[in-house]
């Protein structure tokens, strides 16, 4: 699907609507794909946006290519190794590693380019909106929020329930002829287990058919 944007991107023309394609927890989904997106996809519209908590997860050799390609980030708080990275790849080159570290709650930088200059700016985004019966839930409130996480979880999985199948259902598809062998196998299982043990080995693919032939 990510390839069938990529190649859609390219056969755009210049400057069209944009679209943006948003991937979470990047650094668990390190497809090839992505740097050849943010190196070519931008004149077609399309846009990309990695998320990840944990950038010192990323291979380093993946990393450069994806950060050659960017020059928009958004950094919140940071420990020291994805600081250090994120220091030497902002393009503005002027945030500092202690200054990623020390962000509080809710606070970060954005950094990109404005009338063809780099620089960075401070920014504070709003907690996430949670609602319980209607009510905005406090962020700051654990139960609260944690009750409406649940709520969320039980919603989206009877939502799964009526709409997807389980995943012995989807095993069962994509892994049909091995589900084939093991009926097969349990058929003949039970042929021996009553009796029938008799049938001639050169006529097994026949039965294995769901037919039996006889010689007079």
């Amino acid at each position: 699907l990510t390839t069938q944007y990529y190649l859609t991107s390219l056969a755009r023309p210049d400057f069209s609507m944009l679209h943006l394609l948003f991937i979470d927890e990047a650094h668990d989904v390190q497809m090839p794909i992505f740097p050849k997106i943010g190196a070519k996809s931008r004149k077609g519209g399309l846009g990309l946006f990695l998320i990840t908590q944990f950038i010192e997860q990323f291979d380093p050799d993946y990393l450069k290519q994806l950060m050659g390609n960017i020059n928009t980030f958004i950094s919140f708080k940071q420990k020291e190794t994805a600081a250090m990275t994120l220091q030497r790849n902002i393009p503005s080159q002027d945030v500092s590693k202690n200054e990623l570290m020390n962000l509080p709650t809710f606070v970060g930088y954005l950094s990109s380019e404005e009338k063809g200059k780099e620089q960075s700016i401070l920014i504070k985004v709003k907690p996430p909106y949670r609602y319980t019966e209607g009510r905005l839930v406090d962020h700051k409130n654990i139960t609260e929020v944690q009750e409406n996480l649940n709520k969320n979880r039980r919603f989206a999985h009877k939502l799964m329930a009526r709409d997807f199948l389980s995943r012995e259902e989807a095993e069962k598809i994509v892994y049909r002829k091995h589900f084939k062998n093991l009926e097969l196998e349990e058929y003949e299982k039970e042929l021996l287990d009553e009796g029938d043990s008799l049938i001639p080995a050169e006529a097994s693919d026949d039965v294995k058919g769901g037919m039996m032939m006889w010689e007079d």
